[in-house]
């Protein structure tokens, strides 16, 4: 009886370092999925305000100072 409650034993510890191995691969691919999101969110608002293609969001750069056509985008009241 003791050879199965060890066997059990076994069997519990490699299900507990699968369900462990696989919630850091989930959270380190949801990390990379982020890191991906913010980079073309940062395109998108570089070209729309400041015109240049580039993946890095600066956020002391604000648009007032460099309008260019991606401000008809940024209409909120729906006119």
């Amino acid at each position: 009886m003791d050879d199965e409650g060890a066997g059990s034993t076994q069997l519990q510890i490699h299900e507990s370092l699968l369900l462990v191995s696989l919630a850091i691969l989930l959270g380190i691919a949801t990390g990379l999925g982020v890191l991906l999101f913010r980079g073309l969110v940062a395109l998108l608002h570089n070209l729309s305000f400041l015109g240049h293609f580039n993946f890095i969001y600066y956020e002391t750069l604000h648009p007032t100072k460099y309008l260019k056509s991606g401000c008809d985008f940024c209409s909120c009241d729906g006119d």
